[in-house]
């Protein structure tokens, strides 16, 4: 999972741009949260960009002590696949 810091970012989802990421979002949780799911999107640099990694191991001892913020995580991360879903069915 990436935390961005400074920079964009782009989201491309079957080769079309579908959002742009940009300091204090973040990415890659989908794979942290749903380890068996598939990638589900390429993010792409549009400028020089600064991001932190986290770990699956490292985000599993945050949102235990933090379950407030799994809740969110959870709820970004469904949001996202189901924005994916319904491109996909277009």
């Amino acid at each position: 999972m990436y935390f961005i810091s400074s920079g964009t970012l782009d989201v491309i989802i079957d080769g079309n741009k579908v959002a742009t990421l940009s300091p204090g979002q973040f990415f890659g949780e989908i794979a942290l949260l749903f380890g068996n799911m598939k990638r589900t999107a390429t993010i792409k640099a549009v400028t020089s960009c600064t991001l932190y990694s986290l770990s699956r191991t490292d985000l599993g001892f945050i949102l235990e002590v933090y379950p407030e913020m799994a809740e969110k995580m959870q709820k970004i991360a469904e949001e996202r696949i189901a924005k994916n879903r319904n491109l996909n069915a277009k």
